[in-house]
């Protein structure tokens, strides 16, 4: 089988794509990778980095992340690739932009269409009737060209099919995954919470995100104010950048929340979840976050608003609580009943560790390739 990918994204959907291409070259798929380095981001880099280790053909073709006219120039460097390098049995476009190019790869000798939205923007509360048009209408618009869908979560499914009126048959459901393993837990858990000067016996409250409007960053920052006022051994971590920082750093300022709250940037460390006692987002909408998962392996009691996956990692009032987009004071009640109970957070934490075995990178790739190989014809992978 041979299958070009396209990805013009960074961050959870970069992880994505680079676990999936080496699950798949694992399988023996011949895989390319198309990305553009417009948005290039640590994530993304340290993912190509691995990727070049691997029997997986890199190509970078600069891709505008919203549309414009370039999107053209983009089309044809991409299809040119895929006539040279092809035929290619499958093409799997990620998020907006790599799915509406993959899709658009026509007179190419590719054979199937695939198309992982991570989060649909029409998924977006508060944008615009024209834009939310707009996009309803190409996602549309595209699907007629495309074989299939793939959902993350049962939010983006649901949406597909019922706000978008894709054909459910071309919708297929399939979990975002990862292959974790945390070890020297005690020695990391330390060393994180010292280089960020917290304390043994502190509540350490964390969210590992992009500072931008659809994580609704702001919210969480309000929520844990309400919940400082209550407590004198409680922090709040905010690991990521973005370009809402300085805005933030100023709504702690506002709060009085300054002293209270760590600003560590991007951190390397894939296991910086240790350090938290609590695990939190607050965004707006998500397909899959990749951020819940780090948490369900981690072994961490979820405090989330009710976005695409967050019905399948939480368990409410099992391993976490899930409430309402913006609501800051349910999210505070629901950081207070955590930060006040000891044994409470340990037995989310243990839910969490236990729920994490059922979403793997290994099921992810097993169940993508199952989909590549019923839409491919009996026989015709890597014909020439």
């Amino acid at each position: 089988m041979r299958v070009l990918m396209i990805v013009e994204a960074g961050g959870g959907v970069a992880r994505h794509v680079v676990d999936l291409c080496s699950g798949l070259c694992a399988k023996g798929v011949d895989v390319h990778l198309i990305y553009s380095p417009k948005r290039m981001d640590p994530v993304l880099a340290e993912g190509l980095s691995s990727l070049s280790r691997l029997p997986v053909k890199i190509c970078p073709v600069p891709m505008a992340h919203k549309p414009a006219f370039s999107d053209f120039s983009a089309l044809v460097k991409i299809r040119k690739y895929a006539i040279n390098m092809g035929p290619f049995d499958i093409v799997h476009g990620h998020s907006s932009k790599g799915g509406g190019l993959a899709r658009l790869l026509f007179c190419a000798g590719i054979q199937v269409k695939c198309y992982s939205a991570h989060a649909f923007i029409t998924m977006k509360p508060g944008i615009s009737w024209l834009e939310r048009t707009f996009y309803r209408m190409a996602e549309r618009f595209l699907a007629y060209f495309g074989n299939a869908v793939i959902a993350t979560s049962t939010a983006e499914k649901e949406h597909a099919e019922g706000y978008l009126g894709i054909a459910s048959e071309k919708v297929f459901l399939i979990p975002n995954g990862i292959n974790k393993a945390i070890e020297d837990t005690q020695n990391l858990r330390g060393n994180l919470r010292h280089a960020w000067g917290v304390s043994d016996e502190e509540v350490l409250v964390g969210t590992v995100v992009r500072f931008v409007e659809q994580k609704a960053p702001d919210v969480l920052m309000k929520a844990f104010a309400k919940v400082a006022q209550r407590f004198d051994h409680v922090r709040l971590v905010m690991v990521g950048d973005g370009t809402m920082k300085q805005q933030l750093m100023k709504v702690a300022e506002k709060l009085e929340i300054t002293h209270l709250v760590v600003w560590p940037g991007y951190v390397k460390e894939e296991n910086l979840m240790v350090a938290f006692d609590i695990f939190t987002l607050s965004s707006g909408y998500e397909g899959f976050p990749y951020v819940f998962l780090d948490a369900l392996f981690t072994g961490l009691p979820i405090v989330t608003t009710q976005v695409g996956g967050s019905d399948m990692v939480v368990d409410e009032g099992e391993n976490g609580y899930t409430i309402p987009c913006g609501n800051v004071e349910a999210m505070s009640k629901a950081l207070f009943l955590l930060v006040a109970d000891d044994k409470l957070r340990n037995r989310m934490g243990l839910a969490s560790l236990h729920k994490s075995k059922r979403f793997s990178a290994s099921e992810m790739t097993e169940k993508t390739f199952a989909v590549y190989n019923s839409l491919l014809p009996s026989g015709a992978q890597g014909k020439k």
